[in-house]
């Protein structure tokens, strides 16, 4: 059985998933502080109301409340267009998958000082929930509907690179999450991002090995 992008997929999750292990080593070890700073000196210590305003606007970019229903709308585009059930289950599992792993981050992992701009300076900031589930989210619903050849992907390919992007700008603006913070958040929804793709790769396989018996 052939799996097509397996070798890639697998070397991703590793890559990505080692690289988290290492900067959380470093974050916990209170060693990511000098970049974090200089990141953070980057953008304004005092926020215009309407920008701050503006900017609070894009939080629930990375919120699975949001997540839910636009994946849901996804899975049934895809199944409305009689592409399978495994591409639909993949769509929807991104978003489970990044809420169960954010949630599991934040009450076993231990924690760090959080930045100022955050709600409790106790409150887990590393890795960022929000990059993380953003990041997955919007990364495996491309890759799903690339390989399905569904949608003008000039379009959503552009949209879905951009929301990581945003996401991380939302939270360093309003100083909710250090930089080292966001990177952690990149690097789990690498790693989320193509488990998720290689189980719809393995599904994919599968089908098309019990058509050709058939």
């Amino acid at each position: 059985m052939r799996i097509r992008n397996g070798g890639r997929l697998l070397g991703a999750g590793l890559v990505s998933s080692t690289a988290l292990l290492g900067l959380g080593a470093l974050v916990l070890g209170g060693r990511t502080g000098g970049f974090d700073s200089r990141v953070r000196s980057y953008f304004p210590r005092y926020r215009r109301s309407r920008t701050k305003r503006n900017a609070e606007s894009l939080g629930p970019i990375g919120k699975t409340w949001l997540h839910l229903p636009i994946t849901g709308g996804v899975a049934a585009y895809l199944l409305l267009k009689k592409k399978g059930a495994d591409s639909a289950v993949t769509v929807m599992t991104s978003a489970l998958a990044s809420y169960a792993a954010a949630d599991a981050a934040e009450k076993f992992l231990p924690r760090r000082h959080a930045p100022w701009g955050r709600f409790s300076l106790t409150e887990p900031s590393f890795p960022s929930g929000h990059a993380l589930r953003a990041s997955t989210v919007s990364l495996v619903t491309a890759y799903v509907l690339v390989r399905e050849n569904v949608g003008n992907r000039e379009i959503y390919v552009p949209v879905a690179l951009s929301i990581p992007l945003v996401a991380a700008l939302h939270a360093l603006y309003l100083d909710r999450h250090w930089a080292t913070d966001i990177i952690g958040g990149w690097l789990g929804a690498a790693a989320l991002g193509s488990a998720c793709a290689a189980g719809y790769e393995v599904a994919q396989a599968r089908r098309k090995a019990k058509i050709r018996k058939t």
